[in-house]
């Protein structure tokens, strides 16, 4: 989303092409990420063997997606539809997604939300825009390509870094290493 135009240039070669399409690529990459998130209710339905609410969600998705979807294009052209595309997955995991987890595993819902969800999604964007602020790949399309490669690579280990998990490692790391460097660690 953050090197939206980047990516089309990159991609087409037409600078007209890339101004103009980016606005929807931005709203359907964001849509897109967001439904990637909302997908791990169904991980969770899937291990504990209960489809039936995926399948009820999924009908519920398609009623809210359809006529929103078909509304905004007649009235906003593929803008509209990048914005009911990211409404409509935005509704899913906000609306939907706390009555599985009501249903599957009480309680996970605020704390999934805010330490794994939330907290990270900040991490990601602030570094995704900070970069879009601080550089503006230009060159050959097959080197912005690459810069685009290193720039999610970048923002992929950084958000990484800032897991709850990852952070629990490195701290047992660093607690193991401080310990076999001290006079009282070594025998």
């Amino acid at each position: 989303a953050a090197f939206a135009e980047q990516l089309l240039w990159a991609w087409t070669g037409n600078p007209e092409l890339a101004r103009n399409g980016a606005p929807v690529l931005r709203l359907y990459a964001l849509g897109n990420g967001i439904g990637a998130i909302a997908v791990f209710p169904y991980y969770l339905q899937y291990a504990k063997g209960n489809m039936r609410l995926h399948v009820i969600g999924n009908i519920v998705f398609l009623v809210l997606l359809a006529p929103s979807l078909v509304w905004a294009t007649i009235n906003y052209g593929a803008v509209g539809a990048g914005w009911a595309w990211l409404f409509s997955n935005m509704t899913y995991l906000l609306g939907w997604t706390p009555l599985v987890h009501r249903r599957f595993e009480p309680g996970l819902h605020h704390r999934w939300l805010g330490e794994d969800v939330a907290a990270l999604s900040l991490v990601s964007g602030i570094t995704a825009w900070g970069l879009s602020l601080v550089y503006h790949p230009s060159g050959s399309r097959v080197g912005v390509i690459a810069i685009l490669l290193l720039i999610g690579l970048m923002t992929v280990a950084i958000t990484a870094a800032a897991s709850t998990t990852c952070r629990a490692y490195l701290g047992v790391l660093l607690r193991r290493r401080s310990l076999t460097a001290s006079p009282e660690g070594i025998q």
